[in-house]
């Protein structure tokens, strides 16, 4: 574990919580108090920033319309009991309390053993691009460029390529297992929104509803939550209004990584892929971008 990202993690945490106790509480709900795990029939698992925001959004969305609940009311969400039991998660990637690296990390089989899975996978680049400025800009816990964070054992390529591998690796586990890409997504959100749907039961949404959730969803959309903090979310709340960089939803971009990254940068990744993702995640992951 990087004790140095604990440390100041914690110490972050610690003057957020004063500040906000709100913001303290609804973590202590969403992530120690609550029983999605227990509860949990779906796990959607990626690394963070592979577009897992957005995507809740819809899916959030989408369940309260199927309930017939036209206002985004979490409250509302929480209390259906027939609602799809579907647990977000970060897996061995998590970044909370801090990062382990690449040589630590390990599946959690008795966790997801006999779970449905949605594996959630992105651009490699564009992941740790968004994740340097998450954790520089955003939550101020890097202070180091970012040529030095693709390098870094616990945050950069070898990191993001050991959880894909490990996930994609062991889907069998899984008593059904969904692959989805954020460049699929993005090529056409409403037959991969669909296709998700039909996977976690949700199949009956009307053509409307289908297309409203993909409007809430929309980046325009997001970013404007989060600039008003709407619905007071935290984790969709901007650290700085006036500064992209700490925004959640930043750029929402595919191949984003190029105006980020220097050509050295670039090739560094690139290389790190060749050798160590597996081929058929390569195929899957890169498909869209030839």
């Amino acid at each position: 574990m990087d004790n140095r990202f604990l440390l100041k993690n914690i110490y972050r945490k610690a003057i957020s919580s004063f500040r906000s106790p709100k913001t303290f509480i609804f973590y202590l709900n969403e992530y120690v108090f609550s029983q999605e795990d227990k509860n949990c029939q779906t796990y959607i698992i990626s690394y963070p920033k592979c577009g897992r925001t957005w995507l809740r959004l819809m899916l959030d969305k989408a369940i309260l319309l199927s309930q017939g609940i036209k206002d985004f009311d979490r409250k509302k969400l929480n209390s259906l009991k027939d609602r799809p039991r579907i647990k977000f998660d970060h897996g061995c990637s998590n970044w909370v309390p801090a990062p382990f690296s690449f040589k630590e990390v390990e599946f959690l089989k008795r966790k997801y053993q006999g779970k449905k899975a949605v594996l959630l996978f992105r651009d490699i680049r564009d992941v740790l691009v968004s994740s340097y400025m998450h954790l520089k800009y955003r939550e101020r816990l890097v202070d180091y460029d970012i040529s030095h964070f693709i390098r870094n054992q616990y945050l950069g390529a070898l990191k993001v390529i050991t959880c894909m591998n490990l996930w994609f690796r062991n889907r069998d586990v899984f008593s059904d297992c969904l692959i989805m890409t954020y460049e699929g997504l993005h090529d056409d959100v409403e037959k991969h929104l669909r296709i998700l749907l039909d996977f976690i039961g949700l199949a009956a949404l009307r053509q409307e509803e289908i297309i409203e959730t993909i409007k809430f969803g929309n980046f325009k959309n997001m970013q404007d939550m989060e600039t008003r903090n709407a619905h007071s979310i935290p984790w969709l709340r901007a650290s700085d209004a006036a500064d992209e960089r700490t925004f959640k939803t930043r750029k929402g971009q595919v191949g984003g990584y190029k105006s980020e990254l220097s050509s050295d940068d670039i090739l560094f990744i690139n290389k790190i892929v060749e050798e160590n993702i597996d081929p058929e995640l390569k195929e899957i992951i890169y498909y869209e971008q030839r």
